[in-house]
């Protein structure tokens, strides 16, 4: 069993998401965070039995190749998967564990949600996310559960997905692009829209 906060222990978790390009790190402790208890996700890796909200995103429309499963990180090839765009039938994934280059997820069809299998991918793939904010005010934060700092607001709508880089509970770490400038923020579970084929409005 994976448990998530635990009462009577403050455990302090910190992720590490290093930028190439912007030489950020991220650092915080679960025991500082705000609003977790409701919002971190709980699961059992046997049964996967979802105890509370999970961040879903999809891969990428445009993306052709495959998507390989594995059973552990770095392990043996489960599967490989592939969406079916002449059909519009996407891949999509809920994000259920994360380990350094990898995240454990259950893959399932954008059009029927039939269930495709449970496994580790690589973060590299393009998984996406839209905003669900369509009146120009969208605000990225610099830490997951933590609404104090901003690292952009006032946003402008876009129509085009955010680029997911990591997770945390049900929060997006997502990649985007302001006056030619490259930046990431947290992004609230709110503010996201997994449909892809329509908005969230």
């Amino acid at each position: 069993m994976i448990r998530g906060l635990e009462k009577d222990i403050k455990i302090c978790i910190a992720i590490v998401t290093l930028s190439i390009l912007t030489g950020e790190s991220y650092i915080f402790c679960q025991n500082d965070l705000r609003h977790t208890k409701q919002s971190v996700m709980q699961y059992n890796v046997d049964t996967l039995d979802i105890k509370n909200d999970t961040a879903i995103v999809f891969l990428n429309l445009s993306f052709k190749n495959r998507v390989y499963v594995y059973d552990k990180p770095n392990g043996k090839i489960l599967k490989s998967i592939k969406q079916d765009s002449a059909n519009e039938d996407y891949l999509m994934f809920m994000l259920l564990k994360r380990e350094k280059n990898m995240f454990f997820v259950r893959a399932y069809s954008s059009l029927d949600g039939r269930k495709i299998i449970d496994g580790w991918i690589d973060k590299n793939y393009p998984l996406g996310i839209y905003s669900s904010v369509y009146n120009n005010d969208l605000k990225l934060f610099k830490l997951p559960y933590d609404r104090k700092k901003t690292v952009a607001k006032h946003i402008a709508y876009s129509p085009n997905a955010y680029k997911v880089i990591d997770f945390y509970g049900n929060w997006l770490l997502v990649k985007f692009r302001i006056n030619n400038k490259i930046m990431y923020g947290w992004m609230p579970p709110e503010c996201q829209c997994n449909n892809v084929y329509s908005t969230c409005s």
